[in-house]
């Protein structure tokens, strides 16, 4: 099915608009004075990115204001998003992890300084390079800064996954134990084996296993009726089908619709149960029917624990990545799989929030849906305008900042070339220095100097008001922004370096190959 015409005969008339009294809202005074604005804009990105379906919430004075529905959950049957449809939340489903295991910390059965391994059995205990128990804190694993390394899918889950047959558990997964590749608390590396193992921690406390425990103790109290971290029946029936681009087309995802319980990633949700969630984190931990977590756990949450240099003013809390919008501080979360974005973005002191879930992948496209709808409920956006941006000749710094990057610690050990293909650009160019991102990361925005040394405000993206910092270490340069880690390449290391070499010597060994062939039919 044509994308152009699902988009305009579809996503105009599409759906249910659910708007509640927003009177206790600050700042956000009538939706209907934003929501055809907030609407048109949605359709346009689900357009550009090719996403068939999208589901969005908005919370504002901690109660939802405004839920709908875009596109279709199953472009075949064309079914239409509905508020009733589940989507796999990905990695957002980690902030009912550690919202479980911090109601195990508030009953004293854990602490969150103390080290995972005293509550793991051989062999599946955190070693380091040396074989020596590595003494990681719960703290640690909540917040990324495990020491673990960066972690896709296993490959016993790729294969099922593309291949068919039974897809291992995660508790399958921890049953070996890990390996660190930094020493704990160094940096952060985001490690979905960390949030595994809370998992595995969270079900040993409670004497449950995860998915009930997850459920009856999270779930539950919060009136998330169409959530569960297992794939029910009752909600796989009325999934939306995780999808991918293939030209003007949509093809399924391979491999099933909802993955085995998975503390890390397997939540099917809605975006108005999302919004339950976010309504009672701004509420400091009330629900309607009760309290679920005291207002100190929260703010221990919210609290900025790692960044990945002290100059920035973003990095992990606990379960909540930790920043601003427009100056002010937010918490959110975004999710990521093979068919599937998503992100749940709060802003506690102006007690707004929003939820957006698709159902293809895309880099950015949930960000940039979450940035227009909280600049819809604060009722302004950005200040700066990249177009007047203060133009300078070119400091000494930025000669050394300008080239390719690539990403540090964000493929697997073992698949470290890949960080090569996917670089950024740092370059000069009329008085402004910019950066330039990637088709995962897509950036294109200025950097703004600062009056410290290496520290720019970054402006003209959905990230807009962030620090980016360089650093020469080393004789290395390298940049953070966000939890992201660059490194500037050498030129010989660039992709287009690389390519050429790669071409040429394979021409190089064809036509020694030739040649040697030839001659040995002359010698004949």
């Amino acid at each position: 099915m044509c994308w152009r015409r699902v988009s305009t005969s579809a996503l105009g008339s599409l759906l249910v608009l659910v708007i509640a009294d927003a009177s206790a809202a600050q700042g956000t005074g009538n939706p209907g004075t934003w929501e055809a604005d907030v609407a048109s804009f949605i359709e346009r990105t689900l357009t550009a990115e090719h996403v068939p379906g999208a589901q969005v919430a908005a919370v504002a004075g901690g109660r939802l204001i405004w839920s709908r529905g875009y596109g279709f959950a199953n472009v075949g049957e064309r079914v239409a998003v509905e508020p009733g449809t589940v989507f796999r939340a990905a990695s957002v489903s980690k902030l009912f992890t550690a919202t479980l295991v911090m109601r195990q910390v508030e009953a004293g059965r854990v602490g969150l300084d103390d080290r995972v391994n005293d509550y793991l059995e051989p062999p599946g205990r955190l070693r380091d390079r040396d074989g020596n128990e590595a003494p990681v804190t719960i703290r640690q694993l909540l917040s990324h800064s495990s020491g673990l390394a960066v972690s896709w899918l296993p490959w016993a889950s790729v294969r099922a996954y593309l291949f068919g047959g039974p897809q291992p558990t995660f508790e399958d997964n921890v049953s070996g134990g890990f390996v660190l590749t930094y020493p704990p608390g160094q940096r952060i590396v985001y490690a979905n084996p960390g949030y595994w193992l809370l998992g595995r921690l969270a079900a040993r406390l409670t004497g449950e296993p995860f998915e009930a425990a997850v459920a009856n103790g999270v779930l539950a109290p919060l009136g998330m009726t169409s959530s569960d971290f297992r794939p029910l029946p009752a909600l796989t029936e009325r999934q939306a089908v995780p999808y991918r681009r293939s030209g003007d087309d949509f093809e399924p995802v391979l491999g099933p619709r909802a993955l085995p319980v998975n503390p890390a990633a397997s939540l099917l949700t809605t975006a108005e149960d999302l919004a339950r969630f976010a309504g009672m984190v701004i509420e400091n931990g009330e629900t309607s029917d009760g309290r679920l977590l005291a207002p100190e756990t929260l703010a221990e949450m919210r609290r900025l624990q790692v960044r990945q240099d002290p100059a920035l003013e973003t990095g992990y809390g606990l379960g909540f990545m930790v920043g601003q919008h427009r100056g002010r501080a937010m918490i959110w979360h975004d999710g990521g799989d093979p068919g599937v974005s998503t992100r749940l973005a709060i802003l506690p002191a102006e007690r707004i929030a929003v939820a957006v879930l698709m159902n293809a992948s895309t880099a950015d496209a949930p960000q940039r849906v979450a940035t227009r709808v909280l600049d819809a409920l604060l009722g302004d956006a950005a200040s700066f305008d990249v177009a007047h941006a203060r133009r300078q000749r070119m400091p000494p710094a930025w000669r050394r900042q300008s080239g390719t990057y690539r990403a540090v610690d964000s493929v697997p050990p073992g698949l470290a070339l890949l960080q090569f293909f996917a670089p950024f650009r740092v370059e000069a160019s009329n008085g402004v220095l910019r950066m330039r991102g990637n088709s995962f990361l897509p950036l294109d925005a200025v950097l703004e100097p600062t009056d410290d040394d290496g520290v720019y405000v970054l402006h003209g993206d959905a990230r807009d008001g962030e620090r980016v910092v360089f650093r020469d270490t080393d004789g290395n340069i390298d940049a953070y922004l966000e939890i992201i880690h660059l490194r500037r390449i050498p030129p010989y290391l660039t992709p287009g370096v690389l390519i050429l070499s790669t071409v040429a010597a394979a021409l190089l060994v064809l036509f020694t190959w030739l040649r040697r062939r030839a001659r040995s039919g002359k010698q004949r």
